[in-house]
């Protein structure tokens, strides 16, 4: 099976889940492959669309659920998120609309929002209408860059291209990993 086969076949699968776990650069990538024709742009966006939506939802709800838990205030009581909390709790509908464009706040926002007033039914408005803006725009524009890379390489570069973009999202996928799981066992 060839890669392009494997990607055409499996590609908005991978597209949901890193685009759930990961965001942008997984957006983009599924922009490059609506470009080569592998996916249908529709498709992608909406793919993405739904993965980033339920990303959010998902923290929401898992801060809404485990509030009281000590590793929740614990995160909350640092002085960079307790500077968050004084902006969500002022304006918690716009921090609603605009987490998911602030880098670094993709987990923390919706958990953020979870401990304030702020009802569940208006966050996942908000937070619907945020990641429809937000997945069209960023698989727009991975699409933008595949056509602007196929214009200055060509079409047989941009396959090798192609390559080296999907290696660049795994070493991305795997630093976030380690970031993210990887720095809890040695204590910082």
């Amino acid at each position: 099976m060839s890669l392009d086969a494997i990607i055409s076949h499996y590609g908005l699968i991978a597209l949901f889940v890193g685009c759930f776990f990961e965001g942008e650069t997984v957006a983009m990538a599924g922009g490059v492959m609506a470009h080569r024709h592998l996916l249908v742009l529709w498709q992608v966006v909406s793919v993405v669309v739904v993965a980033a939506f339920l990303a959010d939802l998902t923290c929401f709800v898992v801060g809404r659920r485990f509030s009281g838990s000590r590793l929740v205030r614990r995160v909350l009581a640092r002085p960079a998120v307790a500077r968050v909390m004084v902006r969500v709790e002022a304006h918690p509908r716009r921090f609603a609309s605009m987490f998911r464009f602030i880098p670094g706040l993709r987990i923390l926002g919706p958990v953020a929002l979870a401990q304030s007033r702020l009802p569940g039914v208006v966050f996942a408005a908000h937070a619907a209408l945020s990641a429809m803006v937000w997945g069209a725009f960023y698989t727009v524009v991975g699409h933008g860059v595949a056509a602007v890379l196929v214009r200055i390489f060509g079409e047989e570069r941009h396959r090798i291209l192609l390559i080296a973009g999907g290696l660049l999202v795994l070493a991305t996928a795997g630093y976030w990993l380690w970031r993210r799981f990887g720095r809890g066992r040695d204590g910082r």
